[in-house]
């Protein structure tokens, strides 16, 4: 089981900001992109992330109703996986296509709405499923237990498929986001939004270390690693304007 920061920013300044962070937390970080069509928030580019490198490992979320315009763009970006949503697009299997194409791995996420039933003539050919367990079409949607329960049902009748989950994730839900066992779990505001990012990003750890936690090495030693960084030591022009 991982845990993975999720990115969400409008700015690029608080993209930079989110990327230092999520360096001091994990090796890996979600991107998530927003059109202000297919969900009503907006968020940068990719060929604005591009402009900020890192050495982090980056999946890209695409809340956006047409994926495929952003995949060079991504490409560029150096991002690994890239995650459309089932509900945005008519013909799946072109879209898995030309994601595969340009050397991505392949990720469909799937907003609470979805049936589990019409995932399966897909979920073979990706590399990983994302449940949304809050509608991204909706601002303030409630976390909805019951895309716990999809989640278990496709991996009942999917044996073997990556699955994660993603959307109000907080603490007081974790017990019954562990019980449904995703590969993954996806952390925005929970860490972001509050005082003390990497305290709780640790608590999160600390929860599922029992449940067999697997983590990517972080890149840098903590806070004071990113002090270092900013003065001007080891690393320092891994992430630049």
């Amino acid at each position: 089981m991982r845990l993975i920061p999720a990115i969400l920013s409008d700015t690029l300044d608080d993209y930079r900001r989110k990327l230092m962070l999520a360096e001091l937390l994990s090796g890996t970080a979600q991107v998530d992109f927003a059109d202000g069509r297919f969900v009503p928030m907006n968020s940068i580019s990719p060929v604005e992330a591009a402009s900020i490198t890192t050495s982090l490992r980056l999946d890209a979320h695409l809340m956006v109703s047409d994926p495929v315009s952003y995949l060079k763009p991504l490409k560029d970006a150096v991002f690994k996986r890239v995650f459309f949503h089932y509900e945005a697009v008519s013909d799946h299997r072109e879209t898995i296509n030309k994601i595969r194409e340009l050397g991505f791995e392949v990720g469909l996420a799937v907003n609470p709405g979805t049936s589990v039933g019409k995932l399966l003539g897909l979920a073979k050919d990706v590399d990983s499923v994302l449940f949304l367990a809050v509608n991204p079409q909706v601002n303030g949607s409630p976390f909805e237990l019951s895309v716990l329960e999809k989640l278990k049902g496709l991996r009942m009748l999917q044996p073997g498929i990556e699955s994660g989950i993603d959307g109000g994730v907080r603490l007081e839900l974790l017990n019954d986001i562990i019980d449904a066992k995703p590969d993954f779990i996806c952390v925005g505001r929970a860490v972001f939004d509050v005082a003390n990012p990497e305290d709780a990003f640790k608590e999160f750890e600390t929860r599922l270390q029992p449940f067999g936690l697997s983590q990517l090495p972080r890149l840098f030693g903590g806070i004071e690693g990113i002090r270092e960084r900013k003065s001007g030591g080891e690393g320092a022009d891994d992430i630049r304007p």
